[in-house]
């Protein structure tokens, strides 16, 4: 169970497991697997579009860094948390950089805020993407973001799905 009381469940499969798969990661179950290899034989280049989604997300999130005064970021859909996420990018450049990551998935939620527990600049919130009022009204977003400063949105690898 999550701290909102939701399980997760092995034996049905997860986008954010699946992409996981996908670009090598362990945090998945065999039902994903199965799923990503549906993925590798029928839909060749898969495993190259993953890699190159998670490329030019980096490669965004590095530029906003960098070259604006953009400090706040809401990443949409964020995922399973994997190599260079938005707050190791962010921060890496800005280390006063903010972060909160939205998701759904429950194991995303789970191993979300066990990795970002450490992190004072990050949070990890349950919210649907679809939903954009419960988002920006979330307690720990508006902790998190200053709305009357300019925010970078991500919505990365998500209108796929």
């Amino acid at each position: 169970m999550t701290s909102e009381g939701t399980s997760i469940d092995a034996t049905k499969p997860s986008i954010a497991r699946v992409y996981d798969y996908l670009l090598g990661g362990k945090d998945n179950y065999a039902v994903d697997r199965q799923i990503g290899d549906v993925f590798k034989r029928d839909l060749p280049g898969s495993v190259a579009i993953a890699f190159a989604n998670r490329s030019a997300l980096t490669r965004a999130v590095a530029e906003i860094a960098t070259t604006t005064d953009v400090t706040q970021f809401i990443d949409l859909g964020s995922g399973l948390p994997t190599a260079d996420n938005v707050h190791q990018v962010a921060q890496r450049h800005t280390p006063e950089a903010r972060v909160v990551y939205v998701d759904i998935d429950p194991q995303v939620l789970v191993h979300g805020r066990a990795l970002l527990e450490e992190n004072d600049r990050t949070r990890v919130i349950e919210a649907d993407v679809r939903d954009p009022e419960a988002v920006y009204n979330h307690p720990e977003t508006r902790e998190m973001i200053d709305f009357e400063r300019p925010v970078a949105v991500v919505f990365s690898a998500v209108l796929h799905h």
